[in-house]
């Protein structure tokens, strides 16, 4: 761990979080009446007398009077908490039996009063539409924020204050992909305030994206072509996938065709069992020159909070031409990684922009759920991950990607988290895992 972590701890005195007052709340697509506030946040917590920021809140209560609460920590990084209120209200109902549910945009993501809405990049294929739309995003957005503000250390903070303003001594934590890395943090830097952790799509502290995009995009995709041809149905519709993948590669297509934007589109489609069974017959179509796919599930990123964190934790920590020359040796090729580092070359830095950025020390129980399909954040991040937890359980979804969205029988995850937050410390019945299975390929057969 930097030396900077314990001088940002000793220096840096915490200001008294504003208390949240919560009101009964109607969100869309949820039935129920939850529970709803704002967080109130100095923009730079160095000059607390300048721009302050308005979080959205929302609760969903668990038992009344009893249980631990539980905070979601979203990925992207860019993507609001508060959307996934529906589904804790809703599918995942039965996870606030061990306590509240708290929901908690981080600056930047939603559509709150500060969130960092860009059309510019929002509206259109992100970092894929060019330096120019980068650039006009900056300057939007520079009237009314510091972009050099809205990193992980941020978040981190953001977190622990709306613990103590809703009156939490202690919560447990629940992880998404970048939300991991805030999860990390947050253990490092408040180590008595978390009892427990689980993680789905592990991101290493000492993980700099998106160096990896492509090569882990690549072992996926290699994974999906073996798991075809085991599958009777897959491998009779597309009996020569991998030649067709090699005549539709990023890089042989025809000029009129959005190169980097189709590789993305399939690397996207890979990440969950929905979308990457489906990804053989868009290859194949693409032969005969459709390239549209099946959009993947939309996350509503706020792609300037991703360029926030990105551009300042992990893009200058990079030897540019060994990953651009790693990336082009893959079937994607460099085209997510070229522009991600021209978007940042256009982009503020934070001045601290890395609190952790080592394997975090932690006696605190953590469950990870590992995609053995993850073409995301690769099954390897997990474990260098808790290197240093000696309380940590990995529990693999062999046939899962970097989120389980798709596999039957996902009760099983329900009751696997259920049980270690009950007894954080026992040894986990991982037994319902085998019968988890991906849906069937999409061959386009009648």
């Amino acid at each position: 761990m930097r030396a900077a972590l314990f001088v940002l701890a000793a220096c840096s005195a915490p200001l008294a979080p504003r208390p949240v007052v919560l009101a009964p709340c109607h969100v869309p697509g949820v039935d129920e009446r939850l529970q709803c506030g704002t967080l109130d946040v100095p923009e730079d917590r160095a000059h607390p007398d300048r721009r302050h920021l308005q979080l959205p809140i929302v609760v969903l209560p668990g038992p009344h009077g009893h249980g631990m609460p539980r905070f979601l920590l979203e990925g992207g990084p860019g993507i609001a908490a508060t959307l996934q209120a529906p589904l804790f209200a809703g599918d995942l109902r039965a996870l606030r039996a061990t306590g509240d549910i708290v929901l908690v945009d981080a600056r930047g993501t939603g559509d709150g009063p500060s969130a960092l809405a860009c059309p510019e990049l929002d509206d259109a294929d992100g970092l894929m539409t060019g330096v120019a739309a980068v650039r006009a995003c900056r300057d939007h957005l520079a009237t009314r924020a510091d972009l050099r503000f809205y990193g992980t250390l941020d978040v981190t903070r953001d977190l622990d204050a709306a613990r103590a303003a809703l009156g939490y001594d202690r919560i447990d934590l629940e992880a998404l992909s970048y939300g991991t890395r805030v999860a990390q943090a947050y253990l490092a830097l408040y180590p008595s305030r978390v009892r427990a952790v689980v993680m789905f799509g592990a991101l290493a502290m000492d993980v700099h994206l998106p160096a990896d995009f492509a090569p882990a995009g690549q072992r996926g995709l290699d994974q999906l072509v073996d798991d075809c041809a085991q599958d009777a149905a897959c491998a009779v519709a597309f009996p020569d996938l991998r030649a067709q993948l090699a005549q539709v590669a990023p890089a042989r297509l025809p000029h009129g065709v959005a190169r980097g934007a189709f590789s993305e589109e399939i690397r996207h489609a890979l990440a969950i069992p929905a979308t990457a069974r489906g990804v053989p017959l868009a290859i194949a179509r693409a032969t005969a020159g459709d390239f549209t796919i099946a959009p993947a599930l939309s996350a509503h990123t706020r792609e300037a909070v991703l360029l926030a964190v990105t551009c300042s934790e992990d893009v200058p920590a990079l030897d540019r031409e060994r990953e651009l020359a790693r990336s082009g040796q893959t079937w994607f090729g460099a085209y997510r990684l070229r522009a991600q580092l021209a978007a940042c070359d256009a982009w503020p830095r934070a001045a601290d922009p890395r609190a952790v950025a080592e394997p975090v020390a932690t006696d605190a129980p953590v469950l990870v759920f590992v995609g053995g399909r993850d073409s995301i954040t690769p099954p390897e991040y997990a474990r260098r991950a808790v290197q240093r937890m000696p309380h940590a359980q990995l529990v693999e979804l062999p046939s899962s990607g970097h989120l389980p969205i798709g596999l039957s029988h996902l009760e099983c995850l329900d009751q696997i988290e259920l049980a270690f937050l009950g007894q954080p410390d026992a040894p986990l019945d991982t037994s319902c895992v085998a019968a988890m299975s991906p849906p069937a390929f999409a061959t386009g057969a009648p």
